[in-house]
């Protein structure tokens, strides 16, 4: 079976091709803000016409292309997914599953768009080199390029190019991927997620992610005392316009590079812990967690937020799907109240309360351990 992943990796564009790249960028958010507010004002006028579908839009999008002329600047295919990505936001919000589309503003320094695949071969507007050190993007050209690994000459469907507030210009290739289906071991786990350690598992064994080295907190604390001490200063010097201080300036790129260095270290840290469960076992059972909810808890929302719950949920269920493992989520309900030996429910205890003994089988629990105990056993009952 086929699936699609992908490769990211990070452009080179010199200041002629940023340029393009930015130029590209903008078009596309301004073609997304004038369909938004078509469709608004259409639906505000008439509210029993019928929606406008994906290919109505292209439609008038050559329409809008004779109007502004400097449209034609930007990648055609870039302009398409712009409408396409709305009319998707649109359809999710028809089903109740996203709030109404937003418009984008100009000022965002965080610019993306995506092209589609035309051609084949060497006549591809998306092509790498012989040694992959260059790749080929339309409007472009050729630029330097480093992929987080190596790309196997599997068919491309599309690229995002992607801009940030730290300077850097990344690109994700999605390419069609052929699913391997890793051995069975015929062992099962279940996972309780928690702050300090990510990923407790039933067996006893704890996971952290040890690759996020607690000296980039550090470094991120010191350089932004920096720079709150550099507004101040600036503020009193020049007023309103203290944003254009070159010194501020350079404080704020090297702030968002290490904040950038250290979701890169997070985001390594969860594939290796991922890769490691989908290898040992071939039933995974997780709690069912509405992050979104307990992150309106302001006394752990940053913790939450560092631990990556959702991320590891996201990286755990697609690379089950795509090895032919199986990933079970659970309710959460009473799992760290549970003794998992009698199944007494002992009734909430606070957070600092680490290990407790059972009142009926005098089991001695840790508090996560236990939880995750419980998880298997649910996800097992399901099965």
């Amino acid at each position: 079976m086929k699936s699609y992943i992908g490769l990211t990796g990070r452009i080179y564009p010199h200041d002629d091709q940023k340029k393009v790249i930015h130029n590209t960028a903008h078009h596309c958010r301004f073609v997304r803000n004038e369909f938004l507010s078509l469709l608004s004002d259409r639906y505000k006028h008439n509210k029993n016409a019928q929606f406008l579908s994906y290919y109505s839009m292209n439609v008038l999008l050559t329409q809008l292309k004779k109007e502004h002329v400097w449209l034609r600047q930007a990648e055609s295919s870039a302009l398409q997914n712009s409408l396409k990505m709305l009319h998707d936001t649109f359809q999710k919000f028809f089903k109740k599953q996203c709030g109404y589309p937003q418009f984008k503003k100009r000022n965002n320094n965080n610019l993306s768009y995506t092209s589609a695949i035309r051609g084949k071969g060497d006549k591809a507007n998306i092509r790498f080199n012989a040694d992959q050190s260059k790749i080929h993007l339309p409007k472009v050209g050729w630029l330097r390029v480093h992929l987080s690994r190596r790309y196997e000459g599997q068919p491309i469907k599309s690229i995002t190019v992607r801009t940030s507030t730290s300077g850097y210009y990344d690109i994700s290739v999605l390419v069609e991927h052929e699913n391997q289906v890793l051995p069975k071991t015929g062992k099962s786990i279940g996972i309780d997620v928690g702050l300090i350690d990510l990923a407790i598992l039933s067996n006893g064994e704890k996971l952290n992610l040890l690759s996020v080295s607690q000296a980039t907190y550090n470094k991120i604390r010191k350089e932004q005392r920096k720079l709150s001490k550099l507004i101040v200063r600036a503020k009193k010097k020049h007023g309103k316009n203290w944003q254009h201080v070159r010194n501020i300036q350079k404080q704020r790129m090297l702030v968002s590079r290490l904040h950038k260095k250290l979701s890169n270290q997070r985001r390594d840290g969860l594939h290796k812990i991922t890769k490691y469960l989908i290898e040992e076992y071939d039933v995974i059972v997780i709690e069912d967690l509405s992050v979104r909810n307990m992150m309106k808890n302001h006394n752990l929302a940053r913790s939450i937020a560092n631990a990556s719950w959702r991320l590891f949920r996201t990286f755990l269920e697609y690379k089950c799907k795509m090895y032919g493992k199986t990933v079970i989520s659970v309710p959460p309900h009473y799992t760290s109240t549970t003794c998992s030996t009698c199944g007494l429910n002992s009734g909430s205890k606070p957070l600092t309360i680490r290990e407790w003994t059972c009142k009926q089988c005098n089991t001695l629990h840790d508090r996560d351990i236990n939880a995750s105990i419980n998880i298997l056993n649910k996800g097992l009952a399901v099965v």
